[in-house]
């Protein structure tokens, strides 16, 4: 996420699309979740999503 801020500044906006998904094993719980967007939120980031494995059947890499 610090990434992100420092190539889209802090208030989270870049002219091209950056994103950042944040893996995460399958014991993540819901505050661990619900962490991460806070975090991103106090970054001013505007582009952040979360994968939780296991969570399709069919995902395309093992983490």
């Amino acid at each position: 996420m610090k990434m992100m801020v420092a190539v889209c500044g802090h208030n989270g906006v870049c002219d091209e699309t950056v994103s950042k998904t944040v893996n995460l094993n399958h014991q993540a719980t819901i505050e661990h979740v619900y962490d991460i967007f806070i975090k991103a939120y106090a970054y001013g980031l505007k582009n952040i999503s979360v994968y939780r494995d296991g969570t399709h059947l069919n995902q395309p890499q093992k983490l």
